[in-house]
C-alpha cells in the first residue's frame, strides 16, 4: 500500500473509531433497561431530615412491554425489600408511587446529567465506598449526614454538567442549598483523594422515572425528567449483581442507598 493510501486508510480507522466512541456516549433507550421496577417513596431514614436521603419500597419489578416479572429482582423481595437513592437532577421532584427504568451505571444512561463518563463515574464509587460504606452504613452514619450528601449531589450535578473529566478541575457553582460552598469544597476535596486507588465493590444503578404508554403497551420517559442514583455492594464498573439482596426486618442483609431532597 502506498503511503498516501495507507495514511488514508489509517485516518479513516481512527474517525471511525471516534465515532463507535461517541455514539457508545449516547444516552441509552428504554428498551436498554435492565428491567423496570415500581418503587414508592416511604420516608426517610434516621437522623430526621437525612441530608436529602430518601427510602423507598419496592413494590413489583416488570420487562419492558409492561409484562411483571413474578420473581423476586434485583433490589430484593416485593413489598420486603427497602431501597435507598441519591438525585442525580436538579429541577424534579417525584412523590409516591413510580415506575422507574433501570440502567447499570451513570454512564450512558438516560439521565439528565448525561454527561458523567466512565472516570467520573468511577470516582464517584470511590466516594461512595469510602465515605458512606459498601451498604451505605458507614459507622458514624455518615450517609445520613446532611452535609456528606449535599457534597455528594454537588459531585454528581458538576459531573453531569459538562464534556471531559471536570472531576478533575474541583467542584464549583453548585446550588445545594444552604452551605453551598462547604459542599463544593467537601466534594473538591473528595474528588482529589479518590481519583484513583482500588475501585469498592459496588455497582451503581440509574433509576429513570418513566410512564406506561397505554395506547403503545411500552414505558416511556417520563416528562419530570426525574432519575435517582442508587448501589448494591459487589460487582464491578457496569456489571449487574446476578442475585438479588434480601432485607427483612430480622438481620438479613440490608440495602442502603439515598436520595436528596
Amino acid at each position: 500500500m502506498k503511503k498516501n493510501n495507507w495514511l488514508k486508510a489509517l485516518s479513516g480507522a481512527c474517525l471511525a473509531a471516534f465515532f463507535v466512541t461517541e455514539a457508545q456516549a449516547l444516552p441509552a433507550p428504554l428498551p436498554d433497561a435492565n428491567f423496570f421496577v415500581k418503587l414508592e417513596k416511604t420516608g426517610r431514614p434516621s437522623p430526621a431530615g437525612g441530608g436529602g436521603v430518601s427510602e423507598f419500597k419496592v413494590l413489583n419489578y416488570a420487562n419492558s412491554d409492561g409484562s411483571v416479572i413474578s420473581a423476586d429482582g434485583l433490589f430484593g423481595p416485593k413489598q420486603d425489600s427497602l431501597i435507598y437513592a441519591t438525585c442525580i437532577e436538579k429541577d424534579e421532584y417525584v412523590q409516591g408511587t413510580s415506575w422507574y427504568a433501570v440502567f447499570t451505571g451513570l454512564f450512558g444512561s438516560p439521565s439528565a446529567t448525561g454527561g458523567i463518563n466512565y472516570p467520573e463515574e468511577d470516582t464517584i464509587r470511590r466516594v461512595l465506598g469510602g465515605e458512606f460504606g459498601e451498604n451505605f452504613n458507614k459507622p458514624g452514619n455518615s450517609g445520613f449526614d446532611s452535609a456528606d450528601v449535599k457534597a455528594l449531589q454537588a459531585m454528581l450535578w458538576e459531573a453531569g454538567e459538562t464534556t471531559g473529566n471536570d472531576l478533575e478541575d474541583g467542584v464549583s457553582g453548585e446550588s445545594v442549598g444552604n452551605n453551598s460552598d462547604t459542599a463544593n469544597d467537601l466534594a473538591t476535596t473528595w474528588a482529589a483523594n479518590y481519583a484513583t486507588g482500588d475501585l469498592p465493590a459496588l455497582t451503581l444503578y440509574s433509576l429513570i422515572n418513566v410512564d406506561w404508554d397505554r395506547d403503545n403497551k411500552k414505558f416511556v420517559l417520563d416528562g419530570n425528567g426525574q432519575d435517582f442514583l442508587t448501589y448494591l455492594p459487589g460487582g464491578g464498573p457496569n456489571i449487574p449483581v446476578p442475585a438479588p439482596i434480601l432485607l427483612t426486618g430480622i438481620g438479613l442483609l440490608g440495602l442502603y442507598r439515598f436520595t436528596r431532597l
